[in-house]
């Protein structure tokens, strides 16, 4: 029996692993007999749906934050910019070292959330997690 989990490629393929592989469709497939009686416990099947077993929920959430810490930064500060920058250009309202204090505040959040996550219990605890990321580039003070 398989089991099939809808999800992102770009996050799956951060925490396949060697009993799962992804089918046509973008689904995780588990093959049901390789997974634990814990793990299947925590599976709510239904014919093509169904949540991975809380470890595996904890990478994907993490893996996902990751990737939504990048976007959201460059949503603020595309790489252009910053090569512009470093380049001479001088028409922008921030620097090179706003852009580090801008990454380190990303940086934080993301370890936040990741604590949090992994200190969760239940599925529910990790989906009511929101990340606080950065709305505006954080001025220097130095």
């Amino acid at each position: 029996m398989f089991i099939h989990i809808k999800t992102t490629d770009n996050v799956i393929n951060l925490v396949l692993e060697s009993k799962e592989k992804i089918d046509n469709a973008g689904y995780i497939v588990f093959d049901s007999d390789s997974l634990t009686q814990e793990e299947i416990g925590e599976l709510q099947v239904g014919k093509f749906h169904g949540v991975p077993p809380l470890p595996k929920l904890v990478s994907i959430k993490i893996a996902e934050f990751s990737l939504e810490s990048f976007s959201k930064k460059l949503e603020l500060i595309p790489e252009y910019k910053i090569q512009n920058i470093k380049d001479g250009f001088t028409g922008y309202d921030f620097t090179l070292e706003d852009n580090g204090v801008t990454i380190q505040a990303f940086i934080d959040e993301f370890y936040r959330l990741k604590g949090l996550i992994e200190n969760a219990l239940t599925q529910s605890e990790i989906n009511a997690i929101t990340p606080n990321w950065p709305t505006e580039v954080v001025v220097h003070n130095g």
